[in-house]
């Protein structure tokens, strides 16, 4: 299987944890990452949303370690569609760096284009005197489920191209270890084919 087949898996599966894990739970705005640190450029001016205010907001309610957990379980879901050959110490990396990987600044660029910086502070502000089941019931809340929705067009998008970075990187540390891995699996069974 593809890169690209298992990160499309690993998408597929990470809304499928998504969806699950909010059925059980408080429904919370989950952020999704991307690959590029670039930023876009905001339609609010002086009130474009900040990278502290998200960076709050994610550990606030949670979402970063809710998408993390998703993004994990999708990886132990998917990583026996890979090729048999590829080595353990792969995978352990490609762990590492999801559970190094900083979504902030993905959230961010999701974000940006529909939520205003002053909107996830007051959600913010909210927070440091209320649960999170509170928020959801509160205004804020619904203003930002409408906003969110306008960011879940994108989503998919963003973290098949996030995903797909992050395990081409890993595979381009391990690309020796996999080739030669490769060619003693061929002359062990002969009949496998790619």
């Amino acid at each position: 299987m593809s890169l690209k087949a298992i990160a499309i898996s690993m998408l597929l599966s990470v809304a499928t944890c998504a969806s699950v894990a909010q059925s059980k739970s408080v429904i919370i705005v989950t952020p999704v990452p991307t690959v590029s640190s670039a930023k876009t450029s905001s339609p609010f001016g002086e009130d474009a949303l900040q990278i502290e205010t998200v960076r709050t907001y994610l550990r606030l309610t949670g979402a970063g370690e809710i998408y993390r957990q998703s993004w994990l379980h999708a990886l132990e879901l998917n990583k026996d569609k890979s090729p048999p050959y590829w080595p353990a110490s792969f995978w352990v990396d490609v762990r590492k760096e999801m559970m190094d990987a900083d979504l902030s600044p993905m959230a961010l660029e999701l974000y940006e284009q529909n939520i205003r910086d002053s909107q996830l502070r007051n959600a913010n502000e909210f927070l440091k005197s209320h649960t999170v089941s509170e928020l959801v019931s509160s205004s804020y809340w619904a203003e930002l489920c409408h906003l969110q929705a306008e960011d879940d067009k994108n989503s998919q998008a963003l973290t098949l191209k996030f995903t797909q970075s992050l395990i081409q990187r890993v595979y381009a540390n391990h690309n020796a270890e996999i080739h030669a891995s490769r060619e003693k699996y061929l002359r062990d069974h002969p009949d496998y084919k790619d």
